[in-house]
């Protein structure tokens, strides 16, 4: 039975207790050892155990689906796909939103955009505008990179485009930090960066965030990518592949002029062949540094991407396509397993906290509205998304998803039967229709008052004149800013 769900948070901290409950095998007191039994003075020192290191890797723009360990068609990921073979992949991750500063403001602080206030990449001129732009923290509102700092943790931040730039606030916590001069930069300078900061760390646990965006359009020749150009050809099996998705061979795009859907794909899938290249290359740092066995890794998107399904290339809307993500994590001490449940994007490093033993908790589960999937006390809610550029909202169940477009009315559609999205059942499902749609307004009634609780007494990211203007053109060359 569909039931309106309440405040996330609550079903979090039943989460979180039943995830740090432990019993001994077999119900019984543990005998104590021998040096128990002996005078304190003359105990011997317990050795300290080190703390764990926490490695965040968000791909800017990858879809699960385009992953060969989540089923892709060609061998576009045979590093990532090992990784996942020893790690928890999760099957059903959705973004809270599709644009990347957004998306990273939720995944670090564990909250939805509403709540954080933070629903584009664009950066406007009035103070209004600018303060809703960027990630504003609060006593109640931290980056968790904040959290680890405050408990002693190195924090290295490295990002690769300017919509994760320092002027949006996602830099707030890192005593490291480096972003690309210009709009945006090549993979391999970001991970030299972070390679470069590893090696000075070895004496401490760190918190290191990597943000890649060689996925990230539009694919130019002569870049990284074109070295795999040759293993994603457009042939019989690349077009079998996208009529299969419902992707036309060609449409009409918004500018005018034909869309060939073919051409967006294989150079998407050689991108993510090249990336898979340096996503090894970070492990391998790691395990050079000696860090490996003690980090617990996470590699996830801020979004998907549009390859023509629905007559769309890109990223702003609540189709799956757009939303769903990979999320693998590499745990010390955990197998390898798949996991079906449905989660969001805020429930990224709430799982990840769950999953390492040492990590600080408390005040990101305090504030987070996401949940450890982990966890005894999981339950699949549905996922709320949002594209306020086109006025969407979203809610995703393992079966059903409904889509509220602010023009254009709702839509339900059966995951099941229809996990392409593309057949509105709203009319043979009216109950389940109306129930989701009550879901929906339940949350966002939500989200408005959780938001004014995070941001109040907040402290707004340093910035400039200067530095905002600079900000606004590298998006104009990203294709983010729009005139008004």
């Amino acid at each position: 039975m569909l039931q309106v769900a309440g405040f996330r948070g609550f079903a979090a901290a039943a989460a979180l207790a039943a995830g740090n409950c432990t019993q001994e095998a077999g119900g019984g007191a543990r005998p104590p050892s021998p040096a128990a039994t002996l005078p304190a003075a003359e105990r011997p020192a317990a050795a300290p155990v080190p703390r764990p290191n926490l490695v965040l890797l968000t791909i800017d723009t990858l879809r699960a689906d385009h992953l060969s360990c989540y089923g892709h068609f060609r061998k576009t990921s045979p590093f990532i796909d090992a990784l996942a073979a020893e790690s928890l992949l999760f099957e059903r991750c959705y973004a809270t939103i599709p644009h990347t500063t957004p998306s990273h403001a939720s995944i670090l602080t564990g909250v939805l955009p509403l709540e954080h206030g933070i629903t584009q990449n664009t950066w406007l001129a009035t103070s209004e505008q600018k303060r809703a732009a960027a990630l504003v923290t609060t006593p109640q509102l931290q980056s968790y990179a904040q959290i680890l700092k405050k408990h002693g943790w190195a924090t290295g931040g490295f990002v690769s485009a300017a919509t994760a730039a320092r002027v949006t606030g996602l830099a707030a916590g890192f005593d490291a930090w480096s972003e690309p001069e210009a709009d945006r930069r090549p993979g391999r300078e970001t991970l030299d960066d972070a390679k470069a900061w590893l090696a000075g760390t070895a004496d401490r646990p760190f918190f290191l965030w990597i943000h890649l965006f060689d996925v990230h359009g539009p694919h130019k020749k002569d870049d990284p990518w074109e070295a795999y150009a040759a293993d994603f050809p457009e042939d019989d099996a690349q077009r079998e592949e996208l009529a299969r998705r419902g992707i036309k061979a060609a449409f009409e795009g918004r500018g005018g002029g034909q869309i060939r859907p073919i051409r967006f794909n294989v150079r998407y899938d050689a991108s993510i062949r090249f990336t898979d290249d340096l996503v090894a290359e970070l492990v391998a740092a790691l395990r050079a540094t000696g860090a490996w066995e003690r980090t617990t890794f996470v590699l996830t998107s801020d979004h998907g991407e549009g390859l023509g399904e629905h007559d769309a290339i890109g990223h702003e809307l609540t189709w799956g396509e757009q939303l769903r993500v990979p999320l693998i994590v590499r745990a010390p001490g955990r197998a390898g397993e798949r996991l079906p449940q449905v989660m969001s994007g805020i429930d990224v490093l709430p799982t990840a906290v769950h999953l390492t033993p040492g990590l600080p908790h408390e005040e990101l589960h305090a504030q987070a509205s996401g949940r450890s999937a982990t966890a005894d006390a999981f339950e699949e809610l549905p996922v709320f998304s949002i594209a306020p550029r086109e006025r969407e909202f979203a809610v995703t169940l393992p079966r059903w998803k409904l889509v509220r477009r602010v023009e254009g009315g709702d839509a339900l559609y059966d995951l099941a039967d229809d996990p392409h999205e593309l057949h509105d059942v709203k009319d043979e499902q009216p109950r389940i229709a109306a129930a989701l749609a009550a879901q929906l307004e339940a949350s966002l009634a939500e989200q408005e008052r959780r938001r004014d609780w995070l941001r109040a007494g907040g402290v707004e990211p340093e910035r400039s004149r200067e530095a905002e203007q600079r900000h606004r053109e590298m998006l104009r060359a990203l294709g983010y800013v729009e005139e008004r």
